[in-house]
């Protein structure tokens, strides 16, 4: 946008691109007629995956995804910078399980403030593969304190969490 449009009360619109290059690719979603893909080298998996809010925004809630089933969980130490390193692979259900559960009792704090005394957080991304096209993908981070994650609005987590991650 900001190449392309000088009037400064322009309005955004539907369908205007304010985020991509011109002539970046963009790909379907088999089966997902209301997302759409752009390959994102930084990103887990490659691709960056976009919705239209007003359409499938609740889909995205860890409280909706199909928990059932999930056949296989990655965890990934992210950077600033970009870099994904995945620490943790879960295939069996009884540890896909334990996750889940820790996840499913943690305690939203929409107000949590993060803790700065020991830095920036350390950063986490959790992803659930079932069967369908596209995984879910959620943030977790560590403050040195306390792990808080966004299943869609801050929640925190237990200590538990932590037998999940590897130790430095």
């Amino acid at each position: 946008m900001a190449d392309n449009i000088s009037d400064p009360g322009y309005k955004i619109k539907n369908g205007d691109a304010a985020f991509h290059e011109k002539g970046t690719e963009i790909y379907r979603v088999k089966d997902k007629q209301y997302l759409i893909a752009v390959k994102e080298p930084h990103e887990i998996n490659e691709y960056r995956i976009y919705f239209a809010r007003d359409k499938m925004e609740d889909e995205w809630y860890f409280k909706n995804m199909p928990m059932e089933k999930v056949k296989r969980v990655e965890i990934y130490h992210t950077t600033l910078s970009g870099e994904n390193k995945k620490i943790k692979e879960l295939t069996s259900l009884e540890e896909i399980n334990q996750l889940l559960h820790i996840l499913k009792k943690s305690e939203n704090k929409p107000d949590f403030q993060t803790s700065m005394r020991n830095g920036d957080p350390e950063y986490y991304e959790i992803v659930f593969y079932t069967s369908d096209p596209i995984a879910h993908k959620y943030s977790m981070q560590f403050d040195g304190i306390t792990f808080y994650w966004y299943p869609w609005e801050t929640a925190v987590l237990s200590n538990d969490i932590s037998n999940f991650i590897k130790k430095k």
